[in-house]
């Protein structure tokens, strides 16, 4: 994972719920982004084997557009706050449902498994890319789960998300902001192959 993300991240923060699918499915809209932390520990390359952890039956799988963070953010701007974003890449924030009965929201034991969350494996430069214009697409096993644009489903622009986070927080290079998954996520089965794009 360092190989991909260098300066290697000192957080990782990910979007509860972020697209109007996934809230329509839910049930709720949130007014504003609400947020939880990851360890670093938990990243691993894309192509790796993810483990489910022991009595694990419910591994269900997210993608998400990431953001890995290029210039120090403080305090940013809408207006300026993709200029701090280096790269975009693919991840797949995995989630075990049945630790989700005692995460009350924080998402530590459902989300924060070692190696539960592959990124990568491309890292395509931030510069060059409309944050309103990105296609996210998930596959399991072959077939089509989840296809989201994220100027037409997400509630909060990927700006919005940068600015709102730094009011709060310093994000460092190499930072990962995990977006939030649309419609379609599912629990997965022992051998199945998902791919995020």
């Amino acid at each position: 994972m360092t190989a991909l993300l260098n300066p290697a991240p000192s957080k990782v923060v990910a979007v509860h719920l972020s697209y109007r699918s996934r809230a329509m499915e839910r049930g709720r809209t949130p007014p504003w982004p609400s947020y939880f932390l990851k360890p670093t520990s938990g990243l691993c390359a894309s192509g790796e084997p993810v483990g489910r952890p022991p009595g694990c039956e419910l591994l269900a799988f997210e993608g998400e557009v990431a953001l890995v963070i290029g210039e120090r953010a403080t305090r940013v701007s809408r207006a300026t706050a993709w200029r701090h974003v280096a790269w975009v890449t693919a991840a797949n924030d995995f989630g075990v449902y049945d630790l989700r009965y005692a995460d009350a929201g924080g998402n530590v034991r459902s989300k924060g498994i070692d190696r539960l969350t592959p990124v990568g494996p491309r890292l395509l430069d931030a510069r060059g890319i409309d944050p309103a214009a990105l296609r996210l697409r998930s596959w399991v096993n072959g077939e089509l789960a989840q296809d989201a644009l994220t100027g037409d489903d997400l509630l909060f622009s990927l700006p919005d998300m940068i600015a709102d986070l730094t009011r709060l927080m310093t994000l460092e290079p190499g930072d990962v902001l995990l977006t939030g998954t649309p419609t379609g996520s599912s629990v997965v089965l022992p051998g199945d192959v998902v791919e995020v794009e």
